[in-house]
């Protein structure tokens, strides 16, 4: 495709043709312990910018296709038909006086189709497998990544495989259903659930939709940034909040930001502040602490959509946090339970490290050195063995249902399919699987 100019591995700095990779480096490939060589989608900006600019923009439909440009989307390419993106920005001026800040904005990303942020990403991604040929899709999801996939998988006719951790919340399950995509559940973590999504796209040729291994999902979640600083392109916040769980969403809207600027719609840069809940906040201890190696945690927190104690996208979401002076924080309980703001830049550590990612211009560049344009962002992880502990299952007589769970030592590859086309539910809220599957899996 003529306006990607390569797809560039953020640890070794490698650039590839599309051709060359799907989903990660293959110089860096991926590791178990979460170094991942993830690809950041570089575009011909010269190029780009003769049919990307201001004028392009005021006549364009208000949905995230009026971004296709600067997209890795054929101009051509089939497109979901459901309404995605242009959402509102509210402001919320009592809010923004009971925390002690001057104004206070909110992206109401809930009147996407499936009713989450995560649409940004299905719909890139789902587009994204049309082009390449595929009809079987598949993700590993707390919930409404899932929820997004099935809606999406079901508007373009695709096939699709949701990985689930059991206890995602029953309305998100019955959503998947609804949408008739094929349900697995996993008596296990997020990151059980995503390992075995994993081995289950190699084994049977499906197109991965997991955001931190596929390099196109980015793309869909930074629209976030390009419309955000689109429709506050005369008042530009000093701060930009941001959730996070794998890291690829605030990297995804960071790199809008950018871009924007780079094409002129705004002038200066945002800061970031990205926000862990206390039981699940890898990223934030990491950031505090100055480190380049992120400690895997067990998620403890009822904010599902959050709870990965094991990031995917270790890489991009420190390194982009550090080049956009951002701040990162956990919240415990309510944030609105007193009237002071529930975060602090200045008891927030920071790091000066010099670090690109899009080979951009940091938000300030006085108050550090800048990097090379070359530089690639690199996060040292440790080693350990590539063996993972798989969900094995186990036989009820009294139930005669089969359940997935953790085993204490690593099961092997093939193993790991067989258990997973023979889950079935311990109660019935479970979903049964998919014959299909079973058929695919023996």
């Amino acid at each position: 495709m003529e306006k990607i100019a390569a797809l560039r591995c953020v640890e070794c700095g490698k650039a590839f043709r599309e051709d060359e990779a799907l989903y990660t480096c293959p110089a860096c490939g991926t590791r178990p312990d979460g170094g991942w060589g993830i690809l950041d989608v570089e575009y011909d900006y010269d190029r780009q910018a003769k049919v990307f600019h201001k004028d392009h923009l005021a006549r364009a439909e208000r949905n995230i296709w009026r971004y296709l440009p600067i997209l890795p989307l054929k101009d051509d390419a089939r497109l979901p038909s459901l309404q995605i993106g242009w959402t509102p920005v509210m402001e919320f001026p009592e809010l923004a006086s009971r925390w002690g800040i001057k104004n206070l904005f909110i992206k109401d990303d809930g009147r996407l189709p499936t009713g989450s942020f995560k649409d940004r990403a299905s719909a890139v991604g789902t587009a994204k497998a049309v082009e390449l040929g595929y009809d079987t899709i598949c993700c590993a999801s707390t919930g409404n990544a899932a929820s997004s996939l099935a809606g999406f998988s079901a508007n373009l006719g695709l096939r699709a495989y949701i990985f689930v951790p059991a206890h995602a919340p029953e309305g998100k399950v019955a959503q998947l259903r609804i949408f008739k995509s094929n349900v697995l559940l996993v008596e296990g973590s997020y990151d059980e659930a995503y390992y075995l999504c994993q081995d289950a796209a190699q084994a049977f040729g499906w197109y991965n939709r997991n955001c931190a291994i596929n390099p196109y999902l980015i793309e869909g979640k930074k629209t976030s940034g390009l419309e955000a600083a689109e429709q506050l392109a005369g008042r530009i916040p000093d701060w930009v909040s941001v959730a996070v769980g794998d890291g690829c969403t605030i990297a995804g809207i960071w790199k809008g930001f950018v871009e924007m600027k780079r094409f002129g719609i705004i002038d200066r840069l945002p800061r970031l502040l990205g926000v862990q809940a206390a039981g699940s906040a890898p990223i934030h201890e990491t950031f505090q602490a100055g480190d380049e190696t992120l400690r895997a945690v067990k998620a403890n927190t009822l904010a599902d959509s959050i709870a990965v104690g094991q990031p995917r996208n270790q890489t991009m979401a420190p390194c982009d946090s550090r080049m956009a002076r951002s701040a990162l924080v956990w919240l415990r309980g309510c944030p609105t339970a007193n009237r002071t703001a529930p975060w602090s830049p200045s008891r927030t550590a920071r790091s000066s490290r010099p670090c690109t990612s899009w080979r951009s211009t940091p938000a300030s560049s006085a108050s550090r050195p800048a990097s090379p344009a070359s530089r690639a962002c690199s996060a040292p992880s440790p080693t350990r063995s590539s063996s993972r502990p798989r969900p094995s299952c186990t036989s009820s007589p009294a139930t005669a249902s089969r359940t997935c769970a953790p085993p204490s030592a690593p099961a092997p590859r093939r193993a790991a399919f067989r258990s997973l086309s023979t889950t079935c539910a311990p109660s019935s809220r479970m979903m049964q699987p998919h014959t299909e599957f079973d058929a695919i899996a023996q």
